[in-house]
Order: structure tokens, then sequence, then C-alpha cells
């Protein structure tokens, strides 16, 4: 038995721009899937990678383990559906890594004001979704 088994697990930001290497993200999927998480929420903005990869998850650990969800993070609206998403297909989530970036150094030189509001607006979707912590919501 792994650290995670029969759990369900949703990691934003959980793909990588680099064919061949991990990101902080995607090593949470597998790693993830490794210790037995029953499915694995693939959240990103990047769908032809985020596609492709809950394809080869599903192929190595077994149809229906993973599942990839269009999410931008900074959209109240998104980070509601991932989780509606997600408990539809799963029935629960056990674990959440909010992995996702919202901003660069490089926007932040261009425009600091655009980069505060934006990271605002990401702890608001967060707090909208956990300001009251569902019973399901566990580790």
């Amino acid at each position: 038995m792994g650290k995670l088994n029969d759990k369900v697990v949703v990691v934003t930001g959980s793909v990588s721009a680099i064919p061949g290497y991990d990101s902080i993200g995607s090593a949470t999927v597998r790693e993830a899937l490794a210790e037995g998480a029953a499915g694995v929420v693939i959240s990103d903005i990047n769908d032809e990678l985020g596609e492709a990869f809950a394809k080869s998850l599903n192929e190595q650990y077994g149809t229906g383990r993973a599942l990839y969800v269009h999410t931008d993070v900074r959209d109240p609206k998104d980070v509601e559906k991932l989780f509606a998403i997600t408990e539809k297909t799963y029935g629960r989530v056990d674990a959440v890594m909010a992995n996702a970036g919202v901003a660069t150094a490089e926007d932040f030189d261009k425009d600091p004001e655009a980069v505060l509001k934006s990271v605002s607006s990401f702890k608001a979707s967060m707090r909208t979704e956990f300001s009251t912590p569902p019973s399901t919501v566990r580790v």
C-alpha cells in the first residue's frame, strides 16, 4: 500500500511545458499515482499538453486514474468547475496541491500592479472553494 492509497488528488499547474522533463506539478501527479492514488486531476491552462499527459498516465496506471481539467486559477468560476468535475468523476477530493503560477518575474518587471491584482484574484479563487471546507476534504 502506498501513502496515498485510494485517495483523490488535485494538482493545479500540473503540466510540464518542457518535453521529457517533469515540473513540480507533473512530478507530484506521477508520485501520487505511484503511491496508490485512486485518481489524480491534472489542472492547467495548456490543454494540448494536459490531455496528452492524462492519456499517457491512463495508459501507464490504468484507465480513469488521471483526468485533465482546463483551469485558470485566476478565475473563481474555473476553480469551482475544477472541484465540481473532480467530485462528479471521483466522488470526493482528498488532497489538493495549489501549484499553479499566476505570474512570472518578467510579468512583475513589466507591470507589478497587474501581477499583484492577479495574485489577489488567485487567493480569492481558492478562498471561494475552501471558505467553508467540505467534509469530504481530508488529507
